[in-house]
C-alpha cells in the first residue's frame, strides 16, 4: 500500500515538473550565437536551431547575431544583435487562455504577432519606458540608453495597439506606419509620432529581418531615421520636406530649421536663415537633426555608422 501511494506521489511530481518547464517556443533560425538564460540552469546555456525556450527565460545575442523564435501561439519574436529579451510569463491554452509578457530589456526587437487576441487575452510588449498593448499586430522595439537614460523607439507595422510612455503616462493608440521615440514623446506629446511613407513601410513589412535604427544617439541628437532605415533597405534617400510627412512629423522648430526659416519674435514674422560657416558644417551629418556637435563615427551605433 505504501509502495502505491509512494509511486502515485511521484508521478505527481514528475507531472508537475514536467508542466513547470513546459516550452514555450523553439528557435526557427540562428545566425551568430545567442545564449538562454533560466532560473532552473545553473549557467547560460548556448542556444541551437530547434533549442526551446519556456516562460521565464532570458535570450540574450551577441554582436553580429539574430535569433528568430516561434512561440506555441505562432508569435514570431525576432531579436537583433546584441539584445536581450525575457520572455516574463507566457501562458497559452487553444481558445482558452492567453497571457504573455515580453521585456525587452536593450537592443532590438521585432514581434509578429499572428493571432489576434480575443476578448480576455493580455499581450504585451514592454520596455523599461514604454509599454504596448497588443491586439494582433507587426511591431518594432528598440531599448537602449541615452545619457544614462533608459529611451524606447517603437514602431507599428500591422494593425493598431495602445502604447504608455511611463508608468503613471496617458495610454494612446498607435497605428500602421506610425513611430515614436519615448524621449520625443515626453515632450512632444502626441506631435513626436511619425509617419514612414507607404514605400518604405512596404519595404520593411517585406524584408523580416530589418529592424529599426535607433532614433536617438547617444549624445542626445535625433537622426533621420527614414533615410538610415531606406538605406539598409536598399531604398534611395528621400527628399528632406519628405522625410516624417506623417502624424505629428517634425513639429515647431525641427520643422523651421529643416526649411531653413526661423520664427523671431511674437509677431511670427520669418527670415531667412543666414548660411552656416563652413567650419561649423564640418563633421555634420545628413541624417542627424539639431546636431549639437560634431559626432564621431566609431561611437555610433552598429546600424547607424553602417548606414553613413
Amino acid at each position: 500500500m505504501r509502495l502505491m501511494i509512494l509511486s502515485v506521489v511521484l508521478m505527481i511530481v514528475s507531472v508537475c515538473s514536467q508542466a513547470a518547464t513546459q516550452s514555450s517556443g523553439s528557435i526557427v533560425k540562428l545566425v551568430g550565437k545567442a545564449w538562454k538564460l533560466s532560473k532552473s540552469l545553473p549557467k547560460p546555456v548556448e542556444l541551437k536551431s530547434g533549442s526551446s525556450v519556456s516562460s521565464g527565460d532570458v535570450v540574450q545575442t551577441e554582436d553580429k547575431s539574430f535569433v528568430r523564435i516561434k512561440m506555441t501561439d505562432e508569435t514570431i519574436l525576432s531579436i537583433g544583435p546584441k539584445s536581450k529579451l525575457e520572455i516574463k510569463h507566457y501562458e497559452y491554452k487553444t481558445n482558452a487562455i492567453r497571457k504573455t509578457i515580453y521585456n525587452l530589456q536593450y537592443g532590438k526587437l521585432r514581434s509578429l504577432i499572428n493571432k489576434k487576441a480575443n476578448k480576455g487575452d493580455e499581450i504585451k510588449i514592454n520596455t523599461r519606458v514604454v509599454a504596448i498593448g497588443v491586439r494582433g499586430t507587426e511591431i518594432l522595439s528598440n531599448a537602449y540608453l541615452v545619457k544614462d537614460k533608459a529611451t524606447a523607439d517603437t514602431m507599428l507595422l500591422h494593425g493598431k495597439a495602445n502604447a504608455q510612455v511611463g508608468a503613471k503616462g496617458k495610454a494612446f493608440e498607435i497605428g500602421e506606419g506610425q513611430v515614436f521615440n519615448s524621449n520625443k514623446y515626453a515632450t512632444e506629446s502626441m506631435k513626436a509620432i511619425e509617419k514612414v511613407s507607404p514605400e518604405t513601410l512596404e519595404a520593411l513589412k517585406n524584408n523580416a529581418e530589418a529592424f529599426l535604427p535607433n532614433l536617438q544617439l547617444p549624445t542626445g541628437e535625433f537622426v533621420k531615421f527614414e533615410n538610415l532605415l531606406r538605406s539598409g533597405l536598399g531604398l534611395p534617400s528621400l527628399p528632406t520636406g519628405a522625410i516624417g510627412a506623417g502624424a505629428g512629423a517634425l513639429a515647431g522648430a525641427v520643422a523651421g530649421a529643416a526649411t531653413g526659416l526661423m520664427a523671431k519674435g511674437s509677431d511670427d514674422k520669418k527670415e531667412e536663415a543666414k548660411p552656416v560657416p563652413e567650419e561649423k558644417k564640418k563633421g555634420q551629418h545628413p541624417n542627424i537633426i539639431e546636431q549639437a556637435s560634431p559626432i564621431d563615427l566609431a561611437k555610433l551605433p552598429d546600424d547607424i555608422r553602417e548606414a553613413y
